[in-house]
């Protein structure tokens, strides 16, 4: 049997994650959402990376199975995911030099200018920024680096996590939880080792649907990893077990949601530097609560808006260019 390749789910939580991180900013980064509860809602918005690299243990592994893997596919493999990738990334660097640029120019409080200098911008190949010391142009792209390490890593063991002998998985297992040890406890490390439990969590989803593992080792190996989520804050347990839950399940459909997954990477992309962009040029106009509230509102409609737009322009032909890219004869599947 064919294996499905579209997870309603699974897309709908990708995109109520990169949701939840875009009101997260936009309540917090410039300080115009007053005190109250919902801006404490918002403040767990926070969390929404770390359900985004549990989706990306299940989605990515996924399609390596869907076109039968092998390590002498690596060069393509990551080709794929670089052209899918990468452009996005790179119009993102471009919209945050021409949106400083401008509010500079206009004289928008906060926009600290250019700041052209080609040791960072060239620090953002193959995602480097932090460990050569410079400054990313997005802070959400701390993000990406973490997630680049993770295609390469994947790349190596997907023969191992996919494998049908019981001992292979359960060492690759052990192995992954013996290199997050050493970083337990650091909330945003530099390194993959730091967030493996999460993308480990993926990997379990994956085994179920793929029909590698049963119940009892769905369970066994799933639990460990929902406790250790509690290590980078007790909320993160209950949320990662709530998402492997519907992700397990894979029952639940909503157009809205699915919408907000196919643009998730568009909207996690580019929310700061639009949303904020407009925050500034309102912050010196809204001085009741009432128009800081409304400020809020309108600058995440714009970040929808403007991400939908960004998916439909750049990354929706990038997907188109990336499945051109065949990894097996007959098969074009992009995660």
């Amino acid at each position: 049997m064919r294996p499905r390749r579209e997870f309603h789910t699974v897309t709908s939580v990708r995109g109520l994650a990169s949701l939840a991180v875009c009101l997260f900013h936009m309540a917090l980064w410039a300080h115009l959402m007053p005190q109250g509860w919902l801006r404490t809602i918002f403040s767990g918005g926070w969390l929404g990376p770390h359900v985004f690299f549990i989706v990306s243990g299940f989605v990515v592994p996924w399609s390596l199975h869907v076109v039968g893997y092998r390590w002498r596919m690596f060069p393509v493999y990551l080709a794929r995911r670089l052209v899918r990738l990468d452009p996005p990334y790179i119009a993102t660097i471009a919209l945050v030099i021409v949106l400083e640029w401008l509010g500079a120019m206009l004289g928008v409080p906060g926009a600290d200018g250019l700041r052209f200098e080609w040791a960072r911008l060239l620090s953002h190949v193959a995602y480097l920024t932090e460990f050569l010391g410079q400054e990313w142009y997005n802070p959400v792209f701390w993000t990406l680096a973490i997630e680049f390490q993770f295609y390469l890593l994947l790349a190596l063991v997907f023969p191992f996590i996919a494998h049908r002998q019981g001992a292979v998985r359960w060492l690759t297992y052990a192995l992954g939880l013996a290199a997050f040890l050493p970083t337990m406890g650091q909330n945003q490390t530099l390194l993959l080792s730091g967030y493996l439990p999460l993308f480990m969590l993926g990997f379990v989803l994956f085994q179920w649907h793929a029909g590698i593992i049963g119940r009892l080792e769905l369970g066994l190996l799933s639990t460990p990893l929902i406790v250790l989520a509690k290590t980078y804050t007790p909320l993160l347990a209950p949320l990662a077990l709530l998402a492997f839950l519907l992700m397990l399940r894979d029952r639940w459909r909503c157009r809205f949601t699915e919408f907000l997954g196919r643009i998730s990477y568009s909207l996690y992309l580019i929310h700061m530097p639009v949303g904020i962009a407009f925050q500034r040029l309102a912050k010196p106009y809204a001085d009741s609560d009432m128009e800081k509230f409304l400020a809020v509102w309108l600058s995440l409609a714009l970040c929808l808006i403007a991400a939908w737009v960004f998916y439909v322009v750049v990354e929706r032909p990038a997907i188109a260019w990336a499945r051109k890219i065949p990894m097996k004869s007959g098969a074009a599947h992009s995660a």
